[in-house]
């Protein structure tokens, strides 16, 4: 849910020539389910990798789309950089 939640926010707020990172993200987010996945039957610590994987790539996204909103209504380019 909140994968969905960073793609769609990334695709609101920024313009269509910055389409990597969300891809970057994906690749992650599929590798970490992925070692999610493989990790899960030998436990919580098995899992870790997977988990940070795929969370907190999201979470940098839903970050890098809001400060690029903000930016936005404040008068900006969009742009951080």
């Amino acid at each position: 849910m909140l994968a969905s939640l960073a793609y769609a926010a990334w695709l609101l707020a920024t313009p269509t020539s910055d389409p990597w990172p969300p891809v970057h993200c994906a690749v992650l987010f599929s590798i970490g389910r992925l070692l999610f996945f493989a990790g899960y039957a030998r436990g919580a610590a098995a899992r870790s990798l997977g988990f940070a994987l795929t969370f907190y790539p999201t979470v940098g996204l839903l970050v890098l789309s809001l400060l690029r909103a903000i930016t936005a209504l404040l008068g900006g380019t969009g742009g951080l950089g």
